[in-house]
Formats: C-alpha cells, structure tokens, sequence
C-alpha cells in the first residue's frame, strides 16, 4: 500500500544532517526506510530553524502553514490525495509537526482532507510536558549547549520567549492528537551530565501513544543509524512496519474484511439487474457484476455514490424483505453507516426513508452512522439523520445512541463536534436532545473542549442548552481552567463558574496540583483570559495558593510575564479600592 511519510527536522538542524549518522554517512530515511516500506514516497522536509525558533511564535505558524500548503501540494501534483501520511520529527522539529496539525484541524475547510489522512506520528526526544515555563526554559537552556557559544547567545533571549508558547502547542495537540497512532522514541543516554529530554518528558501519556528507548542514544544521534541491522535502528523498524500494517482506516478495514465473510443470502449484482425497472437502470449498475460476488448489492451501490440504482434495488424489494437487504456485513456496517462514514447525504436520505435503522451500531466500533457521520463533519448527513417531520418530532429517534461514547473517538458525537469546531452539528445536536453536560471516556465535555479550542460560539450553545460550568472532569478540572478566550471566560463566569475551583490531582495537561482557573491562565501566559478572571476575583481568590505554594501573583513573577504580574497588581489595588471606600462608608 502506498503512503506519504514526510520527515521534519529540530532546531539548527537540516533535512539531511538531522538524518545521517556521523560515521557511515547513511542517511536512513534513503538508505534503510524504503526497504522497510517498499511503496512509500519519503520526504524530509527542509526550512531555516534558525528564523522559525528565534524570531516570534507567529513564525511558527508561518512554518507549519507551509509545511501543510506544500504537503498538500505533492500530493496533488503526484496524485497521491488518498494516501496515508505519517510524519516523523526530531526534537524542536515535532513542535513544528504538533502546530501543522493544530492548524489543519482549526483550518479544516483548507486541510481537512489532508488531515483526514494523517495515519500516524513519530517522535524522536521531542519535549512534550511541562506545564511551567521554567520547564521549557531549562530544556531550552540545556539543548542550546549543544551548540557553538555565539548561537547561545544569539538564540537564548528568543527561545526563553517562546517557551510558553512551546508549552501551550503541545497541551493543544493533547487534544487533538486522540485520532493518531503515536511512537515516541527517547534517548538513553547523557550528554554532559543531562539526558536532554528525559523521557518523562517526551511522553504524552495518552492511550494511543506506544514509548520505546533507543539503545545507547543521546539526544543528537537519537535519530541517526548506522546500519539497517543495527540494534539501533530495530525498535524503530518494528515500530514504522506496525504502523504500515496500522495505516488503513478502520472503515476500509472493515470493509476489505467482510468482503470474504458477507452473507450471500440476499443475491449481489445479479439479482439487482433482474428487478432493473428499465434498460438505463439496468445499465447503471451493470458496471458493479465485476466486483467480489459475495458483498451485497446494497452496498457496492452505496460505495459507488449510485443513489439511482439504490433506489431501483428498493423499489424492488419485498417491504418485509427490507431488513435483509440491510442486513450487516461481517464487522456490523450497514449500508446507512457506509453512507455516513462517504458523507453521502442523498443516499443517507434514500436509506433513512426506506427504513435503514439510525441506531442500529457497527460491530468493529459500536458507532451509528450518526457518530460516523459527525466524526467526518458531515453536516448535511447529520441533518438527514435527525430530520424532524412537520410537527418538529425526529422522524427518525436515536434515543441514548446521541449520548454515546464509542471506541472509534473516546468521546460521544456532541463532545467531539465541540472539540473539532462543528457549530452546526454541535445545535443539531443539542436540539436532537444531546445532553449538554455528557462527556467523553477521560471525563471532558463539551465546554471543555470547546472552551479549550476558543470555539466562542460552541461555548455559548452549550451554555445556553444548560450545560453546567462548573462540571468538572476526575481531576477536578473545571471549563474554566482550560478556557483560552477572553470571551468564553466571561461567558462561564456570568454562567456561574466557580473561581475558586482547585484541581484535585496530577493531570494529563500537567496543571499545578491546587491551582484555580486563575492561576492555571497565569501559568499558561493567557493575558487576556487573566484579565477577565482578575477582574471577577475576589482578594481571597487572588490570593489562593496552589500545592508548590504559589499564588497566582507569585507564579507571574517572571521577567517575561510582566504584563501578567502588572494586571494582578491591578487587580489587588482595585479590591483595595474597594475596601476603603466600603470603610468610608461604614463610617459614614
């Protein structure tokens, strides 16, 4: 099977030095990867680490845009637009690849068929956690002594800079990076006396995520290998085969499976050219007799797009015959779900109308083809699914499905439409009857995903639907502590958010054990989220303090949250304000 692997290389590095080990001058990524992945196209995608990581975090963006606008590009121009992508990177590099899949899912309209097709990524000693600056700041300061002395000092200013932003691109791919199959690979060995990225830190502790060692490796030769049968190289090679055998989409999957096992109980393209009303319909679907015999007619059609020949194969079945027509194949998908999963509207209309079961769940992924339909963003299916007759009742009810979690996203279909940015599907949603409050298997609903993603108009949906602000997940992390905008803040607080909320214990965002919403938005360098939660404190709140006894005030004493620090300052003056007048008066 063919697919796109695209290499992304750190700071100071280059699309072949990153990859070459020292000694031989191999190059593995053209020496060894293509006998490992015969049909693959390779990549190592090259740009001035130099200009990316030492001028503002806008230029970061401005690199991970490019490397989406050319991916996208060769794809084209080589025909390959269906294909499988897996990236690899290295260090400073994988911040780069985590930014590119922020944008494509921010961007879907533009990108959305790329990411679609992202399969897999891999990790070499790429730092992940942290969720204080001091952190980043001392990896910073630790991979800068790998190089020349004047590239310290040109570099160290920017970087210490930019390593809140470093931090807050990796908490954001947390979320987004659910969908992919993960390898991290860190170094074992020092240089100096420091291991680089520890491999605490280069693991992201999600589910989906599988980390290895390289034997002997420090963080520079991490990525390099000598030779293919090295004891280097070996876990690496395992691991990209995994994701080769991996890398088909599960509805394929499910697909090329059942065509063995598919009952041939209701008769395939035979049988549908005898009930063919006319010789044009005839004709539509006789292209469809070279195909495997043993897969229903039904969905041969439905993965064709033939709505016409959908029809006439109804039109011509018995009505008590209906179910078997619809009758599963080997993994539990219905033709309703193959529909879904195409985003094909017009025939998700046909099948709906001719009785095909909205709630009826796919055995591989237990999802319906409303969860299908809104794991692709595909509204207008959505739409037909929850249609109302004209007295505004669903013509079709999905009862408890609607609030489902499956194995397919971890999370039901409203929290995953406000983690992807799906306004529409999020109100049909809510006004098919989703719960607003309902949450996903690691316990985030969909104020926090929303609220976490600045998907503003989401958040006030979901408030306005009843969802309940200070619902917390089993960490004790409330929307508030994740919000990222100025406006959804505002809307939480006038909703009822608590202020004082503390987080119970360690989290997968690595937010300071204790800290309020206050004092997590400090530590995350939002200045305008701090703003509206300062204003909205009390002096107690202000000055509640976190498990590393610090207040929010104190965690902002840093040279570079000085606007941070001064809007705190501000905040306590006002209170005092406040208080002599409340005095003055008393006294009064």
């Amino acid at each position: 099977m063919a697919l796109s692997i695209i290499a992304v290389h750190g700071l100071l590095g280059d699309w072949e030095h990153t990859w070459t080990d020292e000694g031989s001058g191999n190059l593995w990524l053209r020496d060894f990867l293509p006998s490992t992945v015969p049909s693959a196209r390779i990549w190592s995608y090259g740009y001035d680490s130099s200009i990316v990581f030492s001028q503002s975090i806008n230029e970061i963006d401005v690199e991970a845009r490019s490397l989406l606008d050319r991916l996208q590009g060769v794809r084209e121009e080589t025909r390959t637009p269906e294909k499988p992508i897996i990236f690899i990177s290295h260090s400073l590099g994988g911040i780069i690849v985590k930014k590119a899949l922020i944008l494509a899912h921010e961007m879907s309209s533009f990108y959305g068929g790329l990411l679609s097709h992202v399969h897999a990524v891999v990790f070499f000693g790429v730092p992940h956690s942290g969720s204080d600056a001091a952190v980043w700041g001392n990896f910073i300061a630790r991979l800068l002594k790998l190089t020349p002395l004047p590239v310290n000092t040109n570099f160290i200013g920017p970087l210490q800079r930019n390593s809140s932003a470093f931090r807050d691109i990796s908490r954001q791919f947390i979320q987004r990076g659910s969908q992919l199959v993960i390898r991290t690979f860190f170094e074992t060995k020092k240089i100096g006396n420091q291991v680089i990225v520890s491999r605490e830190s280069a693991s992201l502790n999600l589910p989906n995520e599988l980390a290895l060692a390289i034997p002997q490796s420090d963080h520079r030769d991490l990525c390099r290998f000598s030779n293919v049968e090295s004891q280097k190289y070996a876990p690496v090679r395992r691991a990209i085969r995994n994701l080769i055998d991996s890398a088909l989409s599960a509805s394929q999957t499910a697909l090329i499976n059942s065509a063995s096992s598919a009952s041939p109980k209701v008769e395939p393209t035979r049988k549908v050219e005898e009930g063919a009303a006319t010789p044009k319909a005839k004709e539509e679907i006789q292209p469809l007799t070279s195909l495997d015999e043993n897969i229903p007619a039904i969905f041969l059609l439905v993965l064709n797009g033939n709505a016409y020949g959908i029809k006439q194969l109804l039109d011509h079945v018995d009505k008590s015959q209906v179910h078997a027509v619809f009758k599963p194949l080997k993994y539990g998908s219905q033709p309703l779900h193959i529909a879904a999963i195409k985003g094909d509207a017009e025939i998700a209309r046909i099948l709906l109308e001719r009785g095909a079961s909205p709630t009826a769940l796919s055995l591989e992924h237990g999802c319906t083809a409303l969860h299908y339909a809104v794991d692709g963003g595909f509204f207008d299916v959505v739409d037909e699914i929850l249609h109302r007759d004209d007295n505004g009742q669903l013509m079709y009810p999905v009862g408890d499905t609607i609030n489902l979690s499956t194995p397919l996203n971890h999370a039901p279909p409203l929290v995953f439409a406000a983690q992807n940015g799906f306004t529409r599907i999020v109100q049909a949603l809510l006004e098919a009857g989703a719960d607003p409050n309902v949450h996903g298997i690691n316990g985030a609903n969909g104020l926090h995903v929303a609220g976490g993603q600045q998907f503003d108009d989401i958040v006030a949906a979901l408030l306005q639907a009843g969802a309940d602000p200070n619902k917390a997940n089993p960490e004790g992390i409330t929307p508030l502590h994740v919000v990222n905008s100025a406006r959804s803040a505002e809307m939480l607080i006038d909703a009822g958010s608590n202020l004082s909320a503390t987080i119970y214990s360690k989290n997968p965002y690595n937010f300071t054990i204790g800290a309020t919403p206050l004092r997590v938005s400090v530590d995350s360098g939002n200045l305008a989220v701090v703003e509206v939660l300062a204003r909205h404190c009390t002096r107690e709140q202000l000055n509640m303090k976190a498990a590393d006894r610090k207040s929010a005030l104190e965690a902002a004493i840093d040279p570079f949250k000085s606007s941070i620090s001064k809007v705190l300052f501000n905040a306590f003056e006002l209170l005092l304000e406040k208080d002599k007048e409340s005095v003055a008066d008393i006294n009064e």
